[in-house]
């Protein structure tokens, strides 16, 4: 089918302003931004302004929004009744999750030589960075390295490709100080968003992990040759 010039620079202004008009949408839903489009985020970042949060960046520029609230997402426009369903099936389950008390929580204790964490819940359970990294990234959040937003793709692929590669058994079986030690993340970003998103409170255990075993000046090395 032909088509005239003005019918082509139509098409375009169209597709223009329903870019804009979804980012516009996303905004109001209380979702990030999903598309790098410059009328996207124009409409985004315009609707952002208008209801008093922050502007945001492309689809890196994840958590540094405010929490979502259902109660907004009830104002939000969405054409399609299969949407509309689906969108209230979200906000039922959004209020449901806001409704809870906190589901527990997590023990922190860190280690006097390196800092490293070692993080229990209340039935004594151990939590590996490992796994509460793959958690987050499955729900989305992947602001969790060490730089002015919280991202770092050029890691993070690198991160994701070893685990998926199967080294030392995935990531969920590495030790914790692997994570800022050669992936640049942050491990007290990682323990906020995980106890976030698991609706835990965190409590720091004084003193040092290793303190269960006091030193008595010598080791086993020590003690066997002496």
């Amino acid at each position: 089918m032909k088509i005239t010039k003005r019918q082509l620079r139509q098409i375009i202004r169209e597709s223009m302003v329903q870019s804009y008009d979804l980012g516009h949408e996303d905004s109001l839903a209380g979702i990030r931004p999903q598309d790098s489009d410059e009328d996207y985020m124009r409409g985004y970042n315009e609707a952002q302004m208008d209801s008093g949060l922050p502007e945001m960046q492309p689809p890196s520029d994840s958590g540094t929004g405010r929490k979502l609230d259902p109660s907004l997402l009830k104002h939000a426009y969405v054409a399609s009744p299969e949407d509309r369903a689906e969108m209230a099936d979200y906000i039922a389950k959004l209020e449901k999750k806001k409704s809870r008390m906190s589901e527990g929580t997590l023990y922190v204790s860190r280690s006097e030589w390196d800092g490293t964490m070692m993080i229990e819940d209340d039935q004594g359970e151990y939590f590996g960075f490992g796994e509460m990294i793959l958690d987050l990234i499955k729900s989305g959040e992947d602001s969790i390295f060490q730089s002015d937003q919280g991202v770092d793709p050029e890691n993070l692929e690198k991160m994701m490709q070893k685990h998926e590669e199967g080294v030392q058994g995935g990531m969920q079986r590495w030790d914790n100080s692997v994570f800022p030690d050669y992936y640049n993340v942050d491990p007290d970003q990682v323990l906020k968003l995980y106890a976030q998103l698991n609706n835990h409170d965190i409590q720091e255990a004084p003193g040092d992990p290793d303190d269960d075993y006091p030193d008595d000046g010598t080791n086993e090395f020590e003690e066997y040759y002496s």
